[in-house]
């Protein structure tokens, strides 16, 4: 994904919405409404009105001040190509907001948590254990520690990761599990280098486009998640020897499972039922 920094405030946690268009024709869950909205991917929708929004430029300008935000905090993208939007660009009929939340309400927050005094010490260290933590987000600086190879943020309220979090291209080992996680950024599919990935007990009901491309992706845990589906292009993901979908809403797999010859075990169902290659 194509990621713009903020410049008019200093913004990090990038969190993900999508703005749908609806119109008297477009069938919904929600009320009709004339223009687009802020839809989260949760399935609830901001409280801002762009009845009459036409460019990017007028959406930024609403969503900041609905959300007590700077513009500079505010992003929109593509919804098919996660590429920004110009200012003076026309909304499509999908796009995605990025929201960023301010670093120093973030940052310090972190940096008790993992006992630093500054970015700068995290930024040295290969391994990284935040146990029983009180982390609700994770500052979009903290795509700086590109030494990062073990990461573990376990039992605690985190509930986004920001978009900088695929700059982490030495992680190798990733533990998120007994979080609030409901979607992880599109950057995620730039963790080439991550080979275990363990998500369980957390609050996903999709993965991203990009999740197909961890490539030297090895082992990985869902359990206990909202997933109801999983996308094609897991089947990119030939490298998998283990994949737990456990006490998920999965009933069915894609076609091209069989792809995954590498794989040695797939759990999917509640009882445990494993299938072997």
């Amino acid at each position: 994904m194509c990621w713009i920094p903020a410049s008019s405030c200093s913004c990090s946690g990038a969190f993900v919405i999508m703005a749908t268009v609806m119109t008297t024709t477009t069938i919904t869950r929600t009320p009709r409404n004339v223009g687009p909205r802020a839809q989260l991917l949760s399935g609830g929708y901001l409280e801002v009105d762009l009845t009459g929004t036409l460019t990017s430029s007028q959406a930024r300008v609403k969503i900041a001040a609905a959300q007590g935000l700077p513009i500079g905090c505010v992003r929109l993208l593509n919804e098919s190509t996660g590429v920004p939007l110009e200012e003076d660009q026309a909304i499509p009929d999908d796009v995605k907001v990025v929201l960023l939340t301010l670093d120093h309400e973030v940052e310090p927050e972190l940096l008790r948590a993992a006992g630093a005094v500054n970015m700068e010490e995290l930024t040295a260290q290969q391994t990284l254990d935040l146990e029983f933590h009180r982390l609700t987000a994770l500052p979009e600086s903290f795509g700086q520690l590109l030494n990062l190879q073990m990461l573990q943020i376990t039992d605690g309220p985190l509930s986004m990761l920001p978009e900088s979090f695929g700059q982490l291209l030495a992680l190798q080992s990733l533990n998120l599990r007994y979080n609030e996680l409901g979607t992880l950024p599109e950057s995620f599919g730039q963790l080439r280098a991550l080979q275990s990935l363990e998500l369980e007990r957390n609050q996903l009901s999709t993965l991203p486009e990009s999740f197909g491309q961890l490539s030297a992706l090895q082992s990985l845990c869902l359990n206990r998640n909202k997933l109801s589906a999983l996308p094609e292009r897991i089947c990119q993901l030939v490298a998998l020897q283990s994949v737990k979908l456990t006490c998920n809403e999965v009933s069915t797999i894609p076609d091209c499972i069989g792809q995954l010859l590498a794989s040695q075990s797939l759990e999917l169902n509640d009882d445990e039922l494993c299938l072997y290659f």
